[in-house]
């Protein structure tokens, strides 16, 4: 779409199958030596899905799954360190699942200052104490 003072004149290129696509939206304003123009430039990008069906067996399946696993703890779970994760692999209506479970250690304590001046220091004395 070109839009020139408020006024929208859309160009297609070439047809597509709309219900197949997924629509990626761009706009910029056009600009002339550090000055923006009343033309802006919109640009609609239609890209088409295809659906590829795949069949495997449960050891590929499995290998896909813990794979995509590991890729989620490698950007998901990056600021701790997994000690620990266990897998439940199931096959349900001829879909497959992968649980993970994960045990993971992080520092979630953070620093703050303390005003020492203002505060009251009692002495606790244990009760063996106290009777004597």
């Amino acid at each position: 779409t070109l839009g020139v003072l408020g006024v929208s004149l859309p160009v297609k290129v070439y047809p597509i199958d709309e219900s197949k696509s997924a629509l990626r939206y761009d706009e910029s304003a056009l600009k002339l030596f550090d000055t923006y123009l009343p033309v802006t430039l919109s640009t609609e990008r239609l890209y088409e899905k295809t659906v590829s069906k795949k069949i495997m067996n449960d050891n590929t399946a499995e290998k896909l799954l813990r794979n995509k696993s590991m890729l989620y703890e490698l950007f998901s779970l990056n600021e701790c360190k997994v000690i620990g994760r266990e897998y439940d692999f199931l096959k349900k209506n001829n879909k497959y699942f992968l649980e993970a479970f994960y045990t993971c250690e992080e520092d979630i304590a953070y620093q703050q200052e303390i005003d020492v001046d203002n505060v009251k220091i009692e002495k606790i004395i244990p009760t063996e104490e106290k009777s004597q």
